[in-house]
């Protein structure tokens, strides 16, 4: 086993770059898919553990890790917070949401905390599909009425702004998912300046 990996190790090396095809890699990005309707089978809390950390370990502005995570799993308070957005109908059936907040009292960047909910909601996506699980975002922020319905669905404090939350979980064999793993577009790829290309879309 080590030598076949050395020796694919070795013929990357000697193929140009030019030369290799671009194909989707063996790794937790690209084993995300998404849906929107699930099982109601519960999810262990060391699952939940294992998405919660995954959001813990994505960067934020100026190290600043100003956001606090809220797992829903009571369907009395998903259905509160299905409410809060139009977009939200995976919540009918997920049995697994967690929000992901920004404690203004603990952020230095305001401005930066939605790339700090993104980051973080991006790499429990990853997770998830290293599980083996199906998830989806749905945004709050910025949108006033959004973040208000949620805050109240949750019991949240004022300076606790919901940015975004992700329902994760399993998905019956017929659901309709879109596995958003590998959209590789070298028509949106630049090198060093912007050069115009022809596109078709």
């Amino acid at each position: 086993m080590k030598i076949t990996a050395a020796l694919c190790a070795l013929s990357a090396l000697l193929i140009p770059a030019s030369a290799m095809a671009v194909t989707p890699a063996d790794g937790d990005v690209f084993a995300r898919s998404t849906a929107r309707t699930y099982l109601s089978d519960p999810l262990p809390k060391a699952t939940l553990d294992t998405l919660t950390a995954a959001a813990f370990s994505a960067p934020t502005a100026v190290n600043q890790r100003s956001l606090e995570f809220v797992w829903v799993t009571d369907k009395a308070v998903m259905k509160n917070l299905k409410a809060a957005s139009p977009f939200a109908s995976a919540l009918s059936t997920a049995p697994a949401v967690l929000v992901i907040c920004a404690n203004l009292k603990d952020t230095r960047i305001e401005d930066l905390v939605q790339f700090d909910a993104g980051a973080a909601a991006e790499a429990v996506l990853a997770e998830a599909g290293h599980l083996g699980l199906h998830s989806v975002p749905m945004s709050l922020a910025p949108v006033k009425s959004r973040i208000t319905a949620s805050q109240k669905a949750l019991g949240l404090p004022a300076d606790v702004i919901p940015e975004i939350m992700v329902a994760v979980g399993k998905v019956p064999a017929d659901a309709v998912s879109g596995a958003s793993a590998f959209r590789h577009n070298p028509a949106r790829i630049h090198s060093n300046t912007w050069k115009k290309k022809n596109r078709n879309d």
